[in-house]
């Protein structure tokens, strides 16, 4: 219950940050209805748990972080700590006016369901800041729950359920969320987001330097 509670805040967490794709998937759900904008996020979630395995793909090859888990800490706190400092300098950006911010993305919108899935998982991808949030994650949570631990499977199913199904109700009360996202409000969420990564990342780096 304890894995779980911790997936359950990260997803929480996670939440809370507004990018490209939070922005896409409210405009979508008010232009061209809720079930693309679902298909869009499924997408997103796709993407987010391929950047998962390669971060934990990846973490398996570099085999001195298994025994070095004051570096496994510093270099987790540094992640986030600049994933802070990036969130606290974020331009603060209102929905736009019927404009696809998806276009930022060179594929063809159709109207099969399919491509609404394509275009989600690709808009999050060419993201690179995702593979280093979840690499983050992942070092962190290999740190805590070991890498052959069932707990780290438990931990990443709680915290994209979580991050998943808050994101569906974002869709669905998108009408509501539009008229509340001024840029001074996503300035000042921004902020409290990019503190907060800062204050885990720098906790997690002293905990690393303490093991030094």
């Amino acid at each position: 219950m304890e894995v779980i509670l911790q997936g359950i805040i990260g997803g929480l967490l996670l939440s809370v940050l507004i990018g490209p794709v939070f922005m896409y998937l409210i405009e979508v759900s008010i232009t061209k209805g809720i079930k693309e904008a679902l298909f869009v996020d499924l997408g997103v979630f796709i993407s987010d748990l391929t950047a998962i395995v390669l971060s934990f793909i990846f973490l398996n090859q570099l085999k001195f972080l298994q025994e070095e888990k004051a570096i496994t800490g510093i270099i987790a706190g540094s992640i986030f700590v600049i994933f802070g400092i990036g969130y606290l300098f974020k331009s603060p950006k209102s929905v736009p006016e019927g404009d696809d911010v998806g276009e930022k993305v060179k594929i063809v919108t159709g109207k099969h369901l399919l491509m609404d899935v394509a275009k989600g998982f690709l808009l999050n991808m060419v993201n690179p800041s995702v593979i280093v949030y979840w690499l983050g994650v992942m070092i962190v949570a290999v740190d805590n729950y070991g890498r052959s631990s069932s707990d780290i499977f438990v931990f990443f199913t709680a915290l994209l359920l979580t991050f998943f199904s808050i994101d569906v109700l974002k869709i669905i009360g998108a009408a509501q969320l539009k008229r509340f996202l001024s840029p001074k409000v996503i300035d000042r969420i921004n902020l409290f987001s990019g503190f907060g990564f800062i204050i885990l990342g720098t906790f997690s780096l002293i905990m690393g330097l303490l093991k030094l």
